[in-house]
C-alpha cells in the first residue's frame, strides 16, 4: 500500500506518542521534501520520533506547473503531499486540512485525516477508544477538530453519547475514490 502523509497528521500522531501507528497500519509512508521540513523545522513534541522513524521516506517531486498551480491553494507541503500522491499513485493520502482535502477529492486522490487513521486503528484493534487520543491531540499539540467532527469521529467508533448523531464516511473523514 502505498501512502503519502502530509505534516499535521505527523506533527499530531507524534506530538502524544502515537506516531507508531502510521507504520502498524500501513507500514512504509511516503512523505515530499516540504512536509519533512516543516515537520522538523522547529522544536516541534515528536519531531526527533518522525526523525528516528526508518519507515518514514523523504521522496523529492518535481517543480512543475501542476505543482505551481497547487501552490495557489495550499501550503507547500499540502501541496507537494498532493502532487507526491499523484506521482505514486498512492493508495491514500493523508491529509487535514479543507482545501488539501476538497483538492485530492477533484483529482481523485483516496484521502483520509488523523481522525480517519485512529478510526481505522481502532477497528483494526490498535486502539480501544479514540476519544482520549483526540483530546490528547486538542490539548497537548493544539489539534484542532470541529464538534462535527468530533462527535461524528465518536459515533463512527461506537463511542458517542447516549444521543446518536448520524454520520457518513465523509463527515467521520474517510473518503475513497472510485
Amino acid at each position: 500500500m502505498i501512502v503519502v502523509s502530509d505534516s499535521s497528521p505527523l506533527i499530531a500522531l507524534a506530538g502524544i506518542g502515537k506516531l507508531h501507528l502510521l507504520h502498524d497500519l500501513f507500514g512504509e509512508v511516503f512523505v515530499p521534501p516540504a512536509v519533512w521540513a516543516e515537520v522538523l523545522c522547529e522544536q516541534r513534541a515528536g519531531a526527533a520520533e518522525v526523525r528516528a522513524a526508518t519507515w518514514i521516506r523523504t521522496v523529492p517531486v518535481a517543480a512543475d506547473s501542476f505543482l505551481m498551480a497547487l501552490n495557489r491553494d495550499l501550503d507547500a507541503g499540502e501541496a507537494e503531499a498532493l502532487l507526491l500522491a499523484a506521482d505514486l499513485n498512492a493508495d491514500v493520502v493523508v491529509v487535514d486540512e479543507r482545501r488539501a482535502r476538497s483538492l485530492a477529492q477533484y483529482l481523485r486522490i483516496p484521502f483520509t485525516g488523523t481522525v480517519g487513521i485512529l478510526l481505522i486503528a481502532k477497528e483494526r484493534g490498535h486502539l480501544a477508544e479514540i476519544r482520549p487520543v483526540m483530546d490528547e491531540m486538542r490539548a497537548r499539540v493544539n489539534f484542532r477538530i470541529s464538534p462535527t467532527l468530533y462527535r461524528g469521529a465518536l459515533a463512527s467508533a461506537g463511542e458517542a453519547p447516549a444521543q446518536p448523531v448520524a454520520v457518513s464516511r465523509r463527515t467521520a473523514g474517510l473518503w475513497t475514490a472510485k
